[in-house]
């Protein structure tokens, strides 16, 4: 006699769900992921960290800035400060990370001239924009937009909540959040997810689609809205929600940063630790700088003569830049047949994304296709070519 018993379907997905087990954070998350690739960026698998430089390994224009006071000044590469109405002056200087978690850099503010009046309108950061190319797999402006987790460690003497904001200036749009440093003088781990935004877009192009602000002083005019609101329009006091510290109320005061990783999902995943070439050549997309070895003397690029006002110099960009940048010199000169240490300005950008060529010009005495140099002529001169956002 055959019995064939029959039982029920079941949905393996619910019930695995509903085990209550000690799996954790991220287990918990991989049992209810929807799809292989969510899996996947869970277990950590392919690349990860939209943002260039989080290590902080990469300092081409130098380790150590003194009068930080302007906006747009950059600091480690792909890092710049950005203020408004406030007065205070910063140094800012590479050092040692959390070594045990990792890190063996970190970014350091030290106020060395206070603004303990700030305005309404008062507002310093740091920020890194982020090129559109790069933030295509939010899949912002669509019902499938992704949220967004980044994750960080932060060390300051002046305890208290911060602000940390994705801002779209693309479309006008703000996703804020906050941490809380609890103990002074400390490395603290922090993490802030923020919520998939269905609105806007984010150009499919080599222009600024996202900064990524972490902020340090606020006025009032920036901090009055409604914090966990996954997006806002660009009402002033959503910006930083609940920002609590003035930390350039008085000198003396640091703040640090090191390990910061921006990623896709709700979790966030061990740190992305790419080798240091691979960082350098990211940073070199907007940013290089010819000089940067510390030697005294040394050829930086190889010319020629055009006629009896200028020169020819160029090179092959070690990768493609964001675009066509521009340049400037310092302390670099010019040796020819005509002589030696001939100073010069840059007359003509000729550059391409791949190509860095211009003419030197305001030297005299110079023979058409006679072989010429630059030169630096001290530790600190340099030739560099721009590109940033």
């Amino acid at each position: 006699m055959t019995v064939t018993i029959s039982k029920p379907a079941i949905n393996i997905r619910e019930k695995l769900a509903e085990v209550d087990k000690p799996s954790g954070t991220a287990g918990h998350a991989l049992l209810r992921a929807e799809t292989v690739a969510e899996q996947q960026h869970l277990l950590g698998v392919g690349r990860r960290n939209i943002v260039i430089n989080g290590n902080f390994s990469q300092w081409q224009r130098g380790t150590t800035f003194t009068g930080v006071a302007t906006s747009n000044t950059y600091l480690a590469d792909r890092w710049s400060y950005s203020e408004g109405t406030v007065s205070p002056v910063f140094t800012v200087t590479q050092e040692q990370g959390p070594i045990d978690k990792g890190f063996a850099n970190a970014i350091k503010f030290n106020v060395t001239t206070a603004d303990n009046s700030l305005s309404a309108n008062a507002y310093a950061q740091l920020v890194q924009k982020i090129e559109g190319y790069n933030l295509q797999s939010l899949a912002k402006g669509t019902d499938h937009a992704k949220p967004i987790t980044v994750s960080f460690y932060v060390k300051s003497n002046k305890p208290g909540r911060y602000g940390l904001t994705l801002w779209d200036g693309q479309s006008s749009r703000q996703n804020s959040g906050s941490y809380e440093i609890q103990t002074p003088d400390t490395w603290e781990y922090k993490t802030v997810t923020f919520t998939g935004d269905t609105t806007g877009t984010i150009d499919n192009d080599n222009t600024e689609g996202l900064q990524l602000s972490f902020t340090l002083a606020m006025g009032t005019s920036y901090t009055g809205g409604d914090e966990g609101v996954s997006s806002h329009t660009s009402n002033t006091d959503d910006y930083a929600p609940f920002h609590e510290v003035n930390l350039i109320e008085s000198t003396g005061n640091t703040w640090e940063l090191a390990g910061v990783q921006m990623e896709v999902g709700t979790v966030a995943t061990p740190f992305e630790h790419r080798s240091y070439g691979e960082e350098l050549a990211l940073c070199q997309r907007y940013y290089l700088r010819l000089g940067a070895d510390g030697n005294t003397t040394n050829l930086m690029l190889g010319g020629v003569e055009g006629a009896a006002y200028g020169a020819m110099g160029g090179l092959v960009f070690p990768t493609t830049m964001r675009a066509v940048p521009t340049i400037s010199q310092s302390n670099t000169y010019f040796y020819s047949a005509a002589g030696g240490g001939l100073s010069y300005s840059i007359g003509t950008n000729r550059c391409s994304r791949e190509v860095g060529s211009f003419i030197a010009a305001g030297m005299s005495g110079l023979t058409a296709g006679q072989a010429a140099s630059i030169y630096k002529i001290n530790s600190s001169a340099y030739l560099e070519f721009t590109a940033e956002l």
